[in-house]
């Protein structure tokens, strides 16, 4: 198989190393996504239960 990248040969090493790293990125965007959906939902919770009132005025 051809391991070239811009004419230098990847070891194994560097591979390991370039899927970890990779890996870890999309480990901190998950954890991110995860806390703003969390956030989200928090603060659409709240804002139904402090202004409860007003929506059961127009209902």
């Amino acid at each position: 198989s051809e391991n070239v990248l811009n004419g230098n040969a990847m070891t194994a090493s560097s591979k390991i190393s370039a899927i970890n790293l990779v890996a870890e990125l999309l480990r901190k965007v998950n954890i991110r996504l995860s806390i703003d959906r969390i956030l989200s939902t928090e603060r659409s919770r709240l804002f139904l239960r402090n202004h409860s009132q007003w929506f059961a005025l127009l209902s």
